[in-house]
């Protein structure tokens, strides 16, 4: 819908016609690894496809982009930040911690950051992102937000069959097959670290780091075996699995 309604103003505007003013900034409740930078990126080639945005590419901000700096460093890397990234998207990630959001409206980084929103026009589109406790304390502190930012998405954790998916997609593109028993071995693991609900799962970023870690036993049990097949160098097996199940992950 957003991209339709791009789409109608250029025609509009190719026709001389008056058409309204539109944000396309955005919110995204996300926690990590739930395919926020990918569809933040998605977006800002779709802008730049329907000439909405002159170069379509995307910027990431967290809390190191401004850390240690003075509130007055701080507003001029904001200015020189905003130069460079002219025709492009913004994604803030972990907003609140990101612009230094405090109860005190004027005291954070964020007031600055709204305002260089504004001043820059519409070739520049910010997205901020957080999980859904941070993004309600945020709207609910700083109603303003919602003017500035229309567009609110809630991307919810993937279900274990997409987590799956996504294993399967990683292995394919690295030249890596896990055999069935590795496939049964995963499937539990994953079921167990969602039913802890850790706070270090990352959907999509554990998902690849449980594969990096398999990868890394069978790399190491491929140098005990004699004539290795080409099969041998591609295939995780249940006992890597299981290997990296008993250890800390």
């Amino acid at each position: 819908k957003i991209l339709a309604s791009v789409m109608v103003n250029n025609l509009k505007k190719e026709k001389s016609i008056a058409s309204i003013h539109k944000l396309l900034n955005a919110i995204f409740i996300t926690e990590p690894g739930s395919g926020t930078s990918t569809i933040a990126r998605l977006y800002a080639k779709s802008l730049k496809e329907c000439r909405r945005l002159s170069k379509g590419q995307l910027f990431e901000i967290d809390g190191s982009t401004f850390y240690g700096l003075s509130k007055i460093d701080a507003y001029l890397m904001i200015d020189e930040l905003f130069k460079k990234l002219q025709g492009n998207v913004i994604l803030v990630n972990d907003a609140i911690v990101s612009l230094q959001v405090t109860s005190d409206f004027s005291d954070s980084l964020l007031q600055y950051f709204l305002k260089k929103i504004y001043l820059m026009g519409e070739d520049v589109v910010v997205i901020l992102a957080g999980n859904k406790n941070d993004i309600e304390k945020l709207i609910n502190d700083f109603p303003v937000l919602q003017n500035q930012f229309p567009y609110i998405f809630d991307f919810e954790s993937y279900n274990t069959r997409q987590l799956l998916e996504i294993a399967y997609s990683i292995s394919q593109k690295n030249n890596y097959q896990l055999d069935e028993g590795a496939w049964q071995q995963l499937f539990e693991l994953i079921n167990e670290l969602q039913k802890e609900k850790r706070k270090n799962f990352y959907n999509a970023r554990t998902i690849k780091d449980i594969l990096n870690k398999a990868i890394s036993i069978q790399e190491d049990r491929i140098l005990s075996v004699t004539n290795i097949k080409d099969d041998d160098l591609m295939l995780i097996t249940y006992e890597d699995l299981s290997a990296l199940r008993s250890a800390e992950i």
